[in-house]
């Protein structure tokens, strides 16, 4: 059995599935909407970029690890989804686009 697919259908689909999140095609570091700082947790520390300041995660450039952002002190707009409280951990976030520090809860994913 034949599936016949328009070829609009398919440059679309191909077009969404590179754009799609979780695949990362831009520069983290030097693209136009990298933000890097620093982010310190209890068990990583380092330079990391979140690509915006108001950013779903922010990834430690040293290594595969990645803050997933639930949420900030400083800024209770990020309160985002909901996680076991056991695995949630606080980190600093320091980058010049926050304007200074804050303090960001979230998951750590990842390896170091």
């Amino acid at each position: 059995m034949k599936i016949l697919v328009p070829v609009g259908t398919a440059l679309g689909s191909l077009a969404l599935a590179l754009l799609s999140p979780g695949v990362a095609h831009a520069d983290p570091v030097n693209g136009g909407n990298a933000t890097p700082g620093t982010l310190s947790c209890a068990s990583e520390s380092g330079a990391a970029t979140s690509g915006s300041d108001l950013a779903g995660a922010v990834q430690f450039l040293d290594s595969s690890q990645v803050l997933v952002v639930m949420g900030s002190v400083e800024f209770p707009d990020w309160q985002r989804g909901h996680v076991p409280s056991s695995k949630i951990v606080s980190c600093t976030l320091t980058e010049e686009s926050l304007g200074g520090s804050v303090t960001v809860l979230g998951l750590l994913t990842g390896h170091a």
